[in-house]
């Protein structure tokens, strides 16, 4: 349960990092 937890967070974060970077 951490794992996710700590995924979900780690993909938004990756995904607004990228679409800022674009």
């Amino acid at each position: 349960m951490k794992a996710v937890t700590k995924l979900v967070p780690a993909s938004i974060k990756a995904r607004l990092d990228f679409g800022r970077r674009s």
